[in-house]
């Protein structure tokens, strides 16, 4: 099974830039095991805004703009535009 795991990660590696470390609940000082998986995979994680608590390096992932407790269309457009930079500036990217 672990075999079948390191695959995926090669893969993902391969063709992802970018990876959503979301979970079904937020909870502020609750770290997903998601965000190490995406650094495992040289992609950017990205994770909701309102998980304070992540210590993270600066700079190694994005977060959804969050309003009031609520994801916007203006916040996605953000968030998108962060990507975009990020995927035509390769020196930034890494």
């Amino acid at each position: 099974m672990e075999t079948r795991s390191l695959e995926c990660q090669k893969k993902m590696s391969e063709k992802y830039w970018f990876y959503l470390a979301f979970e079904n609940s937020v909870c502020e000082e609750y770290v997903t095991e998601k965000l190490g998986r995406a650094l495992d995979t040289h992609s950017i994680p990205i994770s909701m805004a309102n998980q304070t608590g992540v210590q993270l390096p600066p700079h190694s992932y994005l977060k959804v703009p969050v309003d009031t407790g609520k994801v916007t269309a203006e916040g996605i457009a953000e968030l998108a535009q962060q990507m975009k930079k990020l995927m035509t500036d390769r020196e930034e990217y890494m």
